[in-house]
């Protein structure tokens, strides 16, 4: 158990930023993959035919593993249930108690300020794009992922916004265990949250609920931030540095790429699809993440300074402009000047845009509020 000393000491898990990056700008990547080769075909390179939209064997290999680049909403919710668990382990175990007030103040204080922006921009985006009018109520009060289980659409520039949902009815339900359960329960308490979900999603596939509820309910996915909620518990109760042989981590690593090569995450065509296959990618992740937070000799640990944990920092905005920036240059811009569609064209403008829009947002919009976070922080952590 993590000593009281230990408990005074600022928190940051440098390299969780990193991590936190990469999720958020796999989400970006996989967005902007299916836009380009729905819209444009596949570049001629990973063409198997005359087919535009048709694969070589590279291609098909690499639209694999982009096209499950989803995955890293997955990454986040458990990098997410990590550090939010940590936190109020740490808290509990200094207070006696988990201050839940102060704990949704901090949450508004970092979700809010962007995420509600963004929906005050919202007219004036649909004005200058003339995309149709969205349904502002489910996004305003957290409920947009139901929303998009009933109507089966994807609505411009909220399609996305469903995973800040999920989090948001996480946030509801969480503190509320940690502080209700001793500290020695919590593994079976999180353990019966994933069993919950693992049920539940059990239960859409027998009634043939559609594959909407097993991709954006949150019964369906509040286990992959359980399981970081347990991974949290795992480290606080037995801190430990990780030593994976580097045999061992490249055998991970290419057991990950060969198997999302192959592998669509988002098709569920049995029961066993549904309802466990996600957890041995979340397995093999979390071996991953441990290892690059908890090991000194893991490769490409940077600083807290480094420009990629910096965006990490930017990783909430890089997720919510993401989308929105694909939508509007694909409909603002390729479609009045069509060279903009070459790879080499569009795709350094994408990756700029959907960085310095975020960093911008960051330092104008996130970073003051976040001001305001740190005076409600029992747990003092380090940005």
């Amino acid at each position: 158990m993590t000593t009281l000393a230990e408990n005074k000491k600022p928190i940051h898990f440098a390299q969780m930023d990193a991590l936190r990056f990469a999720a958020a700008f796999m989400v970006v990547i996989v967005h902007a993959w299916d836009g380009w080769t729905g819209w444009y075909g596949t570049p001629a390179p990973l063409r198997g035919n005359a087919d535009a939209h048709s694969y070589n064997w590279f291609g098909d290999r690499l639209h694999h593993i982009i096209g499950n680049f989803n995955f890293g909403v997955d990454m986040f919710f458990m990098i997410s249930g990590f550090l939010i668990t940590y936190l109020m382990l740490r808290e509990k175990s200094s207070t006696g108690k988990i201050d839940i007030p102060k704990f949704y103040l901090r949450r508004i204080f970092r979700i809010w300020p962007l995420y509600y922006f963004i929906i005050a921009i919202t007219p004036l985006l649909i004005y200058w794009t003339g995309f149709a009018k969205p349904e502002y109520k489910p996004v305003i009060f957290f409920y947009n992922n139901f929303r998009t289980i009933a109507t089966e659409q994807w609505t411009f520039p909220f399609a996305h916004f469903w995973s800040i949902c999920v989090e948001e009815h996480f946030y509801l339900l969480w503190p509320f265990l940690v502080a209700l359960f001793p500290i020695k329960r919590l593994p079976s308490v999180f353990l019966t949250v994933i069993i919950f979900s693992i049920g539940f999603r059990a239960y859409c596939s027998i009634h043939g609920w559609s594959w909407y509820h097993g991709y954006l309910n949150t019964f369906s996915r509040i286990d992959a931030l359980a399981l970081g909620g347990l991974g949290a518990w795992i480290i606080f109760h037995r801190p430990f540095k990780l030593k994976v042989p580097v045999y061992a981590r490249l055998l991970v690593y290419i057991s990950m790429i060969w198997l999302l090569s192959y592998d669509d995450l988002n098709e569920w065509n049995t029961l066993f699809d549904m309802l466990f296959k996600k957890y041995l990618y979340l397995l093999l992740f979390g071996m991953m993440m441990l290892n690059y937070v908890f090991n000194e000799d893991a490769a490409l640990r940077w600083g807290p300074k480094h420009p990629v944990n910096y965006l990490g920092r930017c990783c909430f905005g890089i997720y919510l402009w993401g989308n929105i920036i694909l939508n509007i240059f694909i409909n603002k811009v390729t479609e009045k000047h069509p060279f903009m569609t070459h790879w080499y064209m569009f795709w350094p403008a994408i990756i700029f845009l959907s960085l310095i829009i975020p960093i911008i947002s960051y330092e104008l919009i996130e970073k003051p509020f976040m001001k305001f976070k740190s005076r409600f922080a029992i747990v003092k952590t380090r940005v």
